[in-house]
């Protein structure tokens, strides 16, 4: 339970159910109190970007710019993002159940190929300390390693894990 919660509902007798007199006028001493917690109904917020145009006193046409993450007409923010990353890489959700999930849970249509592609964009900016990652674990002492068997689009790969004393790398 919580100290502070967000909305309080007071229920007190307003009539005696014994000989049905009115009590909404007698003073009421507080006795107990239960929580019920809950998450709110997601809803998708949309944010719409307009750009204008100015005509200068000297006759030049001036346009502002979308700002930098807003790149196409639709984008998706970085919640949405984040919620991918993770449904992806530490729950290992199949692109059809991410899709579902977003349908269904949140009110949001995303299409498994936009998944992929937001997913494959996020490799891209890991790219730079997956490399470092490697370059640590290739210079220093192994510690230790694996490999274990898997499916990859259906057909049977190979993960291998190298760990040293200040990181692990994972590769196939």
């Amino acid at each position: 339970m919580t100290t502070a919660p967000d909305i309080i509902v007071e229920h007190a007798p307003e009539f005696c159910n014994h000989c049905g007199d009115d009590l909404s006028n007698q003073p009421a001493t507080f006795i107990q109190r239960r929580q019920v917690v809950d998450i709110p109904a997601i809803t998708p917020e949309f944010t719409e970007h307009r750009i204008f145009q100015k005509t200068c006193s000297c006759g030049h046409h001036l346009k502002a710019v979308f700002p930098s993450g807003v790149k196409t007409s639709i984008s998706y923010g970085s919640n949405i993002q984040a919620t991918i990353a993770y449904m992806h890489t530490r729950q290992y959700l199949p692109f059809e159940r991410m899709s579902e999930f977003f349908s269904y849970v949140c009110n949001l249509i995303i299409a498994q190929s936009t998944l992929c592609s937001l997913l494959d964009g996020f490799a891209k900016k890991a790219q730079p300390a997956y490399e470092l990652i490697a370059q640590k674990v290739e210079n220093g002492k192994v510690i230790g390693g694996d490999e274990t068997g898997a499916k990859v689009n259906g057909k049977k790969g190979w993960f291998w894990t190298f760990q040293g004393q200040a990181a692990t790398y994972i590769t196939y």
